[in-house]
C-alpha cells in the first residue's frame, strides 16, 4: 500500500519482527491556500480508506488555529478553514507531545521574528486506541529550521543490554591511538569485512574501560550541557 502526490506520501509501515503495523502519511504543504486545497482532498480520500492505525505528520505550511502564530498580523478565519474542516471530517486528533509549542521560526531577529506551529502529528481512533500512550517529542531545530518530530514505538524490555556508543572525546585521550593499534594490528584471517567487525567488537570493552577510568559520567555531563543549551 503506497501512493505519492505532490504534497503527500502515503505508505504502510511494518515492524521489523512483524508485531506492529500502521499507515503513515507524510505531508509537505504548498505555500498558498489554493494550492493546498488538493492536499486536503487527498488526505480525506486516504483517511476514509484507513482501516488500520494511521498517523498523519509533516509540515502543513499553515497553522490550524490563528493563535498558533505569534509576532505577525492576525490572520483571517478563511485562511485556516480548509485545514480545520479536513481535521474535523477525518475525525483525527493531535497526539500527546513534549517540547516547544511553536515549531518553526522565520529566522529573523528581534520583533521581526515570527513563530508558528505548522508541524503537527495526528492519529485516527485506531491509532489512539492502540498507541495512545506514546508521546511525540518536538526537539530543537538545529540543521533544519523546523523542529524535528520524534515518535518512539520501542517497548521497554527491562534488563535490555545497553547499546555501545562512541564518544568523540575518547579520540583526544593520549592512549586512544595505542589502544586502537593494539587491536587493529592483530591477525584475524577472515574475510575483510569480518576482520573489521571482529576488531571493532574487540575494541568495545577496551574503550568502555577507558571511558570508566578517564571519562566517568560523560553521558550525564553531555545531557547536562544539552539541557543548558536548550534553556539558552
Amino acid at each position: 500500500m503506497r501512493s505519492a502526490e505532490a504534497q503527500v506520501v502515503h505508505c504502510l509501515v511494518n515492524g521489523i519482527i512483524g508485531d506492529q503495523e500502521c499507515l503513515l502519511t507524510v505531508v509537505y504543504g504548498y505555500n498558498t491556500i489554493e494550492q493546498r486545497k488538493q492536499l486536503w482532498d487527498n488526505l480525506i480520500k486516504i483517511g476514509h480508506g484507513a482501516n488500520k492505525p494511521w498517523i498523519l505528520r509533516g509540515n502543513f505550511n499553515y497553522v490550524l488555529q490563528l493563535q498558533d502564530r505569534i509576532n505577525e498580523n492576525p490572520g483571517h478565519l478563511y485562511e485556516v478553514y480548509d485545514f480545520t474542516k479536513c481535521v474535523q471530517d477525518l475525525g483525527i486528533n493531535e497526539l500527546a507531545w513534549e517540547g516547544d509549542y511553536y515549531t518553526w521560526p522565520n529566522k529573523q531577529d528581534g520583533m521581526d521574528r515570527i513563530w508558528s506551529r505548522i508541524d503537527r502529528l495526528f492519529g485516527n481512533n485506531e491509532w489512539i486506541m492502540q498507541y495512545g500512550h506514546i508521546t511525540i517529542v518536538y526537539d530543537v531545530p538545529f540543521i533544519s529550521d523546523h523542529a524535528p518530530m520524534s515518535l518512539n514505538l520501542t517497548v521497554d524490555q527491562g534488563n535490555k543490554r545497553i547499546s555501545f556508543k562512541f564518544f568523540n572525546v575518547w579520540a583526544e585521550h593520549e592512549t586512544f591511538l595505542s589502544i586502537v593499534h593494539q587491536v587493529w594490528n592483530q591477525r584475524v584471517y577472515r574475510w575483510t569485512m569480518q576482520d573489521i567487525w571482529v576488531k571493532l567488537k574487540k575494541l568495545r570493552p577496551l574503550l568502555r574501560k577507558l571511558n570508566i577510568e578517564e571519562f566517568k559520567f560523560i553521558k550525564q555531563k553531555i545531557d547536562t550541557a544539552m539541557t543548558e543549551l536548550l534553556i539558552v
